[in-house]
Protein backbone atom coordinates (compact mmCIF):
# COMPACT_ATOMS: atom_id res chain seq x y z
CA UNK A 1 0.00 0.00 0.00
CA UNK A 2 1.46 2.81 -0.84
CA UNK A 3 0.98 6.50 0.87
CA UNK A 4 1.68 10.34 0.01
CA UNK A 5 4.96 11.51 0.58
CA UNK A 6 6.88 7.87 0.45
CA UNK A 7 9.76 7.44 -1.35
CA UNK A 8 10.68 4.79 -4.01
CA UNK A 9 13.56 3.76 -5.75
CA UNK A 10 13.51 2.61 -8.81
CA UNK A 11 14.82 0.00 -11.61
CA UNK A 12 15.74 0.66 -14.72
CA UNK A 13 12.58 0.17 -16.03
CA UNK A 14 10.60 2.18 -13.58
CA UNK A 15 13.30 5.03 -14.52
CA UNK A 16 13.14 4.40 -18.09
CA UNK A 17 9.27 4.99 -17.91
CA UNK A 18 9.22 7.53 -15.37
CA UNK A 19 11.90 9.99 -17.44
CA UNK A 20 10.44 9.02 -20.54
CA UNK A 21 6.51 10.33 -19.27
CA UNK A 22 8.19 14.09 -18.22
CA UNK A 23 10.30 14.42 -21.82
CA UNK A 24 6.26 14.42 -23.32
CA UNK A 25 5.67 17.13 -20.79
CA UNK A 26 8.62 19.30 -20.16
CA UNK A 27 10.69 21.14 -22.25
CA UNK A 28 13.89 19.50 -22.35
CA UNK A 29 15.96 21.52 -24.61
CA UNK A 30 16.27 24.24 -22.22
CA UNK A 31 19.79 23.04 -20.53
CA UNK A 32 18.26 22.77 -16.98
CA UNK A 33 15.54 20.57 -17.90
CA UNK A 34 18.43 18.43 -19.26
CA UNK A 35 20.52 19.05 -16.12
CA UNK A 36 17.49 18.05 -14.20
CA UNK A 37 16.71 14.28 -16.39
CA UNK A 38 20.48 14.15 -16.07
CA UNK A 39 20.53 14.55 -12.29
CA UNK A 40 17.47 11.85 -11.49
CA UNK A 41 18.90 9.37 -13.77
CA UNK A 42 22.73 9.05 -12.85
CA UNK A 43 22.03 9.73 -9.01
CA UNK A 44 19.53 7.30 -7.97
CA UNK A 45 17.02 10.40 -7.12
CA UNK A 46 13.89 8.21 -5.41
CA UNK A 47 10.74 9.20 -6.89
CA UNK A 48 7.81 10.87 -4.46
CA UNK A 49 4.33 9.46 -4.47
CA UNK A 50 1.79 12.09 -4.81
CA UNK A 51 -1.62 12.04 -4.49
CA UNK A 52 -3.57 10.27 -7.65
CA UNK A 53 -4.76 13.06 -9.82
CA UNK A 54 -5.74 10.25 -12.20
CA UNK A 55 -6.24 5.82 -12.38
CA UNK A 56 -3.96 4.07 -14.75
CA UNK A 57 -3.98 0.18 -13.29
CA UNK A 58 -0.52 -0.76 -12.85
CA UNK A 59 0.73 3.11 -12.39
CA UNK A 60 1.80 5.40 -10.33
CA UNK A 61 1.41 9.26 -10.51
CA UNK A 62 5.20 10.58 -8.57
CA UNK A 63 7.22 13.36 -8.59
CA UNK A 64 11.06 14.28 -9.05
CA UNK A 65 12.60 16.85 -6.85
CA UNK A 66 16.25 17.96 -7.75
CA UNK A 67 18.68 19.75 -5.24
CA UNK A 68 19.74 22.46 -8.06
CA UNK A 69 18.06 25.74 -7.46
CA UNK A 70 17.42 27.47 -10.55
CA UNK A 71 16.74 31.30 -9.84
CA UNK A 72 15.80 30.61 -6.81
CA UNK A 73 13.14 27.76 -7.78
CA UNK A 74 14.02 24.36 -6.84
CA UNK A 75 13.01 22.06 -10.04
CA UNK A 76 10.22 19.85 -9.51
CA UNK A 77 8.60 17.52 -12.33
CA UNK A 78 5.82 15.27 -12.67
CA UNK A 79 5.85 11.75 -13.98
CA UNK A 80 4.29 8.12 -13.70
CA UNK A 81 5.60 5.04 -13.17
CA UNK A 82 5.10 1.39 -13.87
CA UNK A 83 4.04 -0.97 -10.20
CA UNK A 84 6.76 -3.54 -11.91
CA UNK A 85 9.38 -0.22 -11.86
CA UNK A 86 9.28 -0.15 -7.85
CA UNK A 87 12.99 -1.35 -6.70
CA UNK A 88 12.14 0.10 -2.48
CA UNK A 89 9.60 1.37 -0.52
CA UNK A 90 10.89 3.99 1.80
CA UNK A 91 7.75 5.72 3.92
CA UNK A 92 8.77 8.95 6.08
CA UNK A 93 9.03 6.03 9.13
CA UNK A 94 11.77 4.11 7.13
CA UNK A 95 13.49 7.76 6.70
CA UNK A 96 14.06 8.07 10.35
CA UNK A 97 15.01 4.76 11.19
CA UNK A 98 17.43 3.59 8.41
CA UNK A 99 18.95 6.57 6.98
CA UNK A 100 19.43 9.29 10.32
CA UNK A 101 21.29 7.10 12.39
CA UNK A 102 24.43 7.62 10.32
CA UNK A 103 23.76 10.84 9.20
CA UNK A 104 25.75 13.75 10.04
CA UNK A 105 22.55 16.32 9.08
CA UNK A 106 22.35 19.80 10.19
CA UNK A 107 18.76 18.54 11.18
CA UNK A 108 19.36 15.76 13.21
CA UNK A 109 19.65 17.22 16.78
CA UNK A 110 16.17 18.30 16.55
CA UNK A 111 15.22 15.24 14.72
CA UNK A 112 16.27 13.36 17.69
CA UNK A 113 14.03 15.73 20.19
CA UNK A 114 11.10 15.46 17.87
CA UNK A 115 11.58 11.52 18.26
CA UNK A 116 11.80 11.91 21.52
CA UNK A 117 8.54 13.77 21.98
CA UNK A 118 6.86 11.60 19.76
CA UNK A 119 7.71 8.76 22.53
CA UNK A 120 6.12 10.65 25.62
CA UNK A 121 3.28 11.65 23.68
CA UNK A 122 2.22 8.13 22.36
CA UNK A 123 3.74 8.91 18.15
CA UNK A 124 5.97 7.58 16.03
CA UNK A 125 7.79 10.35 14.17
CA UNK A 126 8.96 10.30 10.32
CA UNK A 127 10.20 12.74 8.61
CA UNK A 128 9.36 13.68 4.52
CA UNK A 129 10.18 16.91 1.97
CA UNK A 130 13.57 18.20 1.34
CA UNK A 131 15.11 16.41 4.53
CA UNK A 132 14.18 13.19 3.65
CA UNK A 133 15.41 13.81 0.17
CA UNK A 134 18.79 14.84 1.73
CA UNK A 135 19.10 11.97 4.45
CA UNK A 136 18.28 9.15 1.65
CA UNK A 137 20.29 10.72 -1.07
CA UNK A 138 23.28 12.65 0.76
CA UNK A 139 22.57 15.42 -1.76
CA UNK A 140 21.94 18.70 -0.67
CA UNK A 141 18.20 19.44 -0.68
CA UNK A 142 17.94 21.56 2.24
CA UNK A 143 18.52 24.92 2.68
CA UNK A 144 18.72 27.11 5.68
CA UNK A 145 14.65 28.33 4.88
CA UNK A 146 13.69 25.14 4.43
CA UNK A 147 11.01 23.58 6.66
CA UNK A 148 11.15 19.88 8.51
CA UNK A 149 8.29 18.31 7.52
CA UNK A 150 7.15 15.35 10.17
CA UNK A 151 4.97 13.27 9.56
CA UNK A 152 3.14 10.90 12.62
CA UNK A 153 1.04 8.60 13.85
CA UNK A 154 -0.36 7.25 16.63
CA UNK A 155 1.55 4.38 18.49
CA UNK A 156 -0.28 3.79 21.92
CA UNK A 157 -3.96 3.60 22.85
CA UNK A 158 -4.22 7.49 23.08
CA UNK A 159 -1.93 9.72 22.20
CA UNK A 160 -1.73 13.75 23.30
CA UNK A 161 -1.83 15.82 20.00
CA UNK A 162 -2.08 19.15 22.65
CA UNK A 163 1.18 17.93 24.32
CA UNK A 164 3.32 16.86 20.85
CA UNK A 165 1.92 20.23 19.62
CA UNK A 166 3.38 22.17 22.53
CA UNK A 167 6.69 20.19 22.29
CA UNK A 168 7.21 21.53 18.88
CA UNK A 169 6.45 24.92 19.81
CA UNK A 170 9.35 25.31 21.92
CA UNK A 171 11.34 23.60 19.64
CA UNK A 172 10.41 25.80 16.91
CA UNK A 173 11.75 28.57 19.45
CA UNK A 174 14.34 26.87 20.55
CA UNK A 175 16.10 25.93 17.21
CA UNK A 176 14.57 28.59 14.76
CA UNK A 177 12.91 25.64 12.44
CA UNK A 178 9.92 26.06 10.76
CA UNK A 179 8.00 22.60 11.86
CA UNK A 180 5.26 21.64 9.77
CA UNK A 181 3.31 18.53 11.26
CA UNK A 182 1.40 16.09 9.56
CA UNK A 183 -1.25 13.15 11.24
CA UNK A 184 -1.76 10.12 9.67
CA UNK A 185 -5.30 9.58 10.34
CA UNK A 186 -7.50 6.68 9.48
CA UNK A 187 -4.98 4.88 7.92
CA UNK A 188 -4.90 6.53 4.99
CA UNK A 189 -5.38 10.19 5.50
CA UNK A 190 -2.84 13.07 6.43
CA UNK A 191 -4.09 16.28 8.27
CA UNK A 192 -2.23 18.90 9.80
CA UNK A 193 -1.47 19.22 13.13
CA UNK A 194 -2.31 22.73 13.06
CA UNK A 195 -6.20 22.01 12.44
CA UNK A 196 -6.59 19.50 14.60
CA UNK A 197 -5.46 21.22 17.65
CA UNK A 198 -7.01 24.61 15.64
CA UNK A 199 -10.91 25.65 17.34
CA UNK A 200 -12.27 25.12 13.66
CA UNK A 201 -14.91 22.44 13.45
CA UNK A 202 -13.75 20.48 10.22
CA UNK A 203 -10.34 19.57 8.78
CA UNK A 204 -8.72 18.80 5.40
CA UNK A 205 -7.94 15.18 5.24
CA UNK A 206 -5.54 14.35 2.22
CA UNK A 207 -5.19 11.01 0.72
CA UNK A 208 -3.39 8.82 -1.88
CA UNK A 209 -6.92 9.15 -4.51
CA UNK A 210 -8.78 11.82 -2.56
CA UNK A 211 -8.98 15.15 -0.42
CA UNK A 212 -11.92 15.23 2.29
CA UNK A 213 -13.46 17.57 4.38
CA UNK A 214 -14.35 15.71 7.88
CA UNK A 215 -15.64 16.51 10.92
CA UNK A 216 -12.93 17.19 13.43
CA UNK A 217 -14.61 16.24 16.83
CA UNK A 218 -15.54 12.97 15.33
CA UNK A 219 -12.14 12.37 13.76
CA UNK A 220 -10.05 12.99 17.49
CA UNK A 221 -12.73 10.47 18.93
CA UNK A 222 -12.11 7.63 16.26
CA UNK A 223 -8.58 8.18 16.10
CA UNK A 224 -8.17 8.24 19.74
CA UNK A 225 -6.37 11.51 20.06
CA UNK A 226 -6.60 13.82 23.10
CA UNK A 227 -6.32 17.01 22.93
Amino acid sequence: MFKRHDLLLLNEEGLNHGLKTMTKVYNIKDKKWQDFLTIIRNENIPAIVKRQEFFKEGYLFVGFSSYLIEDGVRLRGNSEIPLSGIKEKITPFDVIKNYLPGSSIAQKEVINKIQSAGERTGFCVGIYGSTALELVTSKPYCRQESDLDIYIRREKEFADLQFFYQEIEGLEQETGYRIDVEVECRVHYGVKLKELISDQKTVLAKGLYEVDILNKQELLMTECFSR
